[in-house]
């Protein structure tokens, strides 16, 4: 086998360190977006809206104890909207594929239903995995549908 020149060498060397930090910075930039979607994500209920909220005012534990019902309660209409939403959405899109039909051809209705179907697919990102029956959120997931 060849000797490699040192030209080379380094050339190798920088290539492989730009490589190695390209893979690095999208496991972070993954990591640190998957932990602010999460995040996000957990407001929409009331367990993760009242841990959110005590996290980002950093209360002490009377105040904790004195704005909880006013969490609960603004926790449970979040949840609301949030559930009303994705069913007005639904219903919306329903009818608007039902007063497409007519002008569409087959390739057209086709696309409509593959477009669903990969909606459907995503729906549930890979942070919210299927759950084993008997979870709370597995629970949750059957009265939404």
């Amino acid at each position: 086998m060849k000797k490699l020149s040192q030209k080379r060498k380094t050339i190798l060397i920088i290539i492989f360190t730009l490589l190695f930090g390209f893979f690095l910075g999208i496991f972070v930039s993954g990591f640190y977006i998957r932990k602010e979607f999460r995040e996000f994500v957990s407001v929409k209920n009331e367990r993760g809206f009242k841990h959110r909220m005590i996290k980002v005012l950093d209360l002490s534990d009377k105040q904790t104890i004195d704005l909880d019902s006013i969490f609960t309660k603004h926790a449970l209409i979040i949840e609301k909207l949030h559930c009303n939403f994705h069913k007005g959405f639904k219903q919306d899109m329903d009818s608007l594929e039902n007063e497409m039909q007519p002008y569409l051809t087959e390739a057209q209705k086709q696309i409509v239903i593959e477009m669903k179907e990969k909606h459907r697919r995503f729906k549930r990102p890979f942070l919210f995995r299927k759950f084993k029956e008997g979870h709370k959120r597995h629970k949750m997931d059957k009265r939404n549908k």
